[in-house]
């Protein structure tokens, strides 16, 4: 029998996805994203770009923080923070006890990331903050034909531990996709070659 905290299928369900592409309608959804694609391809502060040779380790910063919100990325922050009051609404038990006692949350970081191949990754969590989350606003279709190239894979720790191995759960990132986790539960994007860019944006939560 599983036991012990990260071998908890019930912290699995701390994930929550959010469909933005249904939640603003077709059209609108189009022009923010379109918006934010053009922005990440545009700015070197918005995103850095490792298509080439694409490698990501802990020692090679995986994005740059973007300075100065334009109107575009200003309405997309208040929509992660109203899906942040949601999921302390639903979910708050994950969160730590300031959280789930009313606590409430402020975006601590903000990063894009456009990468067309990766290497692998390690397993790693986000120290310091207390929810974490990730948008896709463009996700090639290569990334559904190439099996889980790209896919992000929850649950895995960064020690090996004796007994049954963790539970863990993979996502595959669609355009649109938005997901919050705590930001102790580790998680990784798995390797592969995309054949063209993807686009994602990684943010964490404080709490104020």
């Amino acid at each position: 029998e599983e036991s012990g905290f990260w071998r908890s299928r019930d912290l699995l369900d701390s994930i929550i996805p959010f469909n933005i592409k249904e939640d603003l309608g077709g059209a609108e959804f189009a022009r923010l994203n379109t918006k934010l694609v053009t922005e990440m391809g545009n700015r070197d502060d918005w995103a850095a770009n490792y298509s080439s040779p694409g490698t990501i380790s802990r020692r090679t910063p995986t994005s740059k923080p973007l300075t100065g919100d334009t109107p575009a990325v200003a309405r997309f922050k208040r929509m992660l923070l109203e899906k942040a009051e949601i999921y302390l609404e639903t979910k708050s038990k994950y969160l730590n006890p300031i959280m789930a006692n009313g606590g409430r949350l402020a975006i601590s970081r903000f990063v894009g990331l456009k990468v067309s191949k990766l290497a692998e990754e390690p397993t790693h969590i986000h120290s310091g903050s207390v929810l974490s989350g990730v948008h896709y606003p463009y996700i090639p279709a290569s990334v559904s034909d190439r099996g889980r190239a790209g896919h992000i894979d929850f649950g895995r720790p960064d020690i090996d531990a004796a007994g049954p191995p963790p539970p863990l759960r993979t996502i595959q990132p669609e355009t649109g996709l938005l997901l919050l986790f705590p930001a102790y539960l580790f998680h990784r994007i798995l390797p592969g070659d995309f054949g063209e860019e993807r686009f994602s944006i990684a943010f964490d939560f404080g709490s104020i």
